[in-house]
């Protein structure tokens, strides 16, 4: 209905609003008893019980009253009869209770989706609680432990450096080994070449590839070390990061340059020259006191960058090594390659 034809209705009702059916006065009726269901003045057309609850998102109405019951599906029809209720004679309407405000029932709050409010999310207020509790966590741990900076930094350096001359875990598995090739003995002082045991040339000596002698320097005061000799002087001697040539400065060129270094600290070692069924390789061996012959493979590569290594030696088995320290136990190595499984060796001491 537009403006115009509610301000004409508006002109023509009755002297009677409550008893006029035009559009105007329903409309105002309407509101009226809109107006009055929100101030709890509602009350039921049967049994004259004020409260009614309202359901359906506010479109039905049931009286509260729990032996009447009736229902309307508007206001409208509740206040005019106009609802589908049974004959007043099949209805045992009781007596109104006194009004008072005890006896006057609280409305039923419809749902949050039925009152059209946006609801919260669980799971949104789950995320939002984790958030919090972390934070509050985080700023009591600040309050309670100290800085771990501060700590390292203030710690002195011996408490949290590692051993340099700790061994590798692998390498306890290298030491105690047993020779099971040919020992020969040279010259306890002073330069010599290394011969080969066969009695019927005395011109057979371990030569170089270029043609000329392999010579090693022994002192007579040279002893057989502890581990712990041992250890250090690997540790200070730096033959495996002398830069290799494979036409000029190959195993057992790393081979003699430790042995001598060895012999000029006062600590006896041996050249080790080992052969398998195509190619040959050269090392060292050190007889320690306390946990007895160690082989020790110092080979370096072209880069001079590599680590001390502890060999394994058995006849008829390949050759395979691993780090000597801790420091270098991530370094990956392995025995010399081409050779195979190892079928003969030479040790001079």
């Amino acid at each position: 209905m537009n403006e115009r034809e509610f301000r004409w209705y508006e002109g023509k009702h009755g002297e009677h609003p409550d008893a006029c059916t035009c559009p105007v006065c329903c409309e105002k009726r309407r509101k009226k008893e809109e107006k009055e269901r929100f101030s709890g003045k509602i009350e039921c057309p049967m049994c004259g019980y004020l409260s009614v609850n309202w359901v359906e998102r506010q479109k039905r109405y049931i009286c509260s009253n729990p032996e009447c019951g009736i229902s309307g599906e508007t206001l409208f029809e509740l206040s005019h009869g106009s609802a589908t209720l049974p004959p007043r004679s099949e209805i045992e309407i009781p007596k109104s209770p006194p009004r008072s405000e005890t006896q006057i029932s609280t409305p039923t709050v419809a749902p949050q989706e039925e009152r059209g409010e946006k609801r919260t999310s669980p799971i949104l207020v789950r995320v939002l609680f984790a958030v919090v509790l972390v934070l509050i966590i985080g700023f009591v741990l600040s309050k309670l432990v100290p800085d771990l900076r501060t700590a390292i930094s203030n710690t002195p350096a011996e408490t949290i450096s590692v051993d340099p001359l700790a061994l590798n875990p692998a390498a306890e598995n290298y030491l105690n080994q047993t020779w099971g090739g040919q020992t020969i003995d040279v010259p306890a002082e002073g330069t010599s070449k290394l011969p080969y045991p066969h009695v019927f040339s005395q011109d057979f000596y371990v030569k170089y590839y270029d043609g000329s002698y392999v010579t090693i320097t022994n002192h007579q005061d040279a002893h057989n070390p502890t581990m712990a000799e041992l250890k250090a002087f690997l540790k200070e001697d730096h033959t495996e990061n002398y830069p290799g040539s494979v036409t000029s400065f190959v195993c057992l060129n790393y081979a003699v340059m430790l042995h001598n270094n060895a012999e000029a600290n006062g600590i006896r070692c041996a050249v080790v020259a080992i052969y398998g069924s195509s190619d040959g390789h050269a090392l060292n061996a050190f007889r320690t006191t306390d946990e007895g012959l160690i082989f020790v493979d110092d080979t370096g590569n072209i880069q001079g960058q590599d680590v001390d290594k502890f060999a394994k030696i058995t006849m008829g088995q390949e050759v395979s090594e691993v780090p000597a320290f801790r420091s270098d136990s991530l370094v990956q190595v392995s025995g010399p390659s081409g050779l195979g499984p190892v079928d003969s060796g030479y040790m001079w001491w």
